[in-house]
């Protein structure tokens, strides 16, 4: 006989209960590689530690196509959202840091979702070096800067 199945409806009440908590506390991010004209995205599963790219969001000079966009964050329900910041490699901010990071303050705004931020120097080398293409993966970029923030916040944990 399946154990569950014998449950009295007191135990049955605080197992649905404690399932719904888990099932509550599900954390799933979306991870952004800002450009100018394309916006890679990927997506980072906290529980399971997985990262996959989802694919890109056209952008002209830096404004996202907002159907596109909103599509994305509809679809997958983000608890949060990342973006990455291209620092120089002295660590100052660049032009295209200020950018990201205005980019991340319209995500917050828009979806009403934290942002966090995270150095993504380096990210698109990994990105092509992981790549089988010769055209830059904005995706693939998008799941090094997820890695980079999953890799940070498990670490926090410990």
């Amino acid at each position: 006989m399946c154990p569950i199945l014998e449950l009295t409806s007191t135990e049955w009440d605080l197992l649905v209960a404690q399932l719904d908590l888990t099932m509550s506390v599900r954390r799933l991010a979306l991870s952004f590689d800002f450009g100018k004209k394309h916006i890679g995205v990927a997506s980072i599963e906290v529980s399971s530690r997985t990262i996959n790219p989802k694919g890109i969001v056209k952008a002209n000079n830096g404004r996202p196509n907002l159907p596109q966009l909103d599509f994305i964050v509809q679809t997958w329900k983000p608890t949060d959202l990342v973006v990455g910041l291209p620092l120089h490699m002295d660590a100052r901010p660049s032009t295209m840091s200020r950018a990201a990071q205005k980019f991340g303050t319209f995500l917050e705004k828009r979806f009403d979702l934290p942002v966090h931020y995270v150095d993504e120097r380096l990210s698109s080398d990994e990105a092509a070096r992981r790549s089988e293409e010769d055209e830059p993966d904005h995706a693939l970029a998008a799941v090094v800067i997820g890695e980079s923030w999953l890799h940070e916040i498990v670490r926090v944990r410990r």
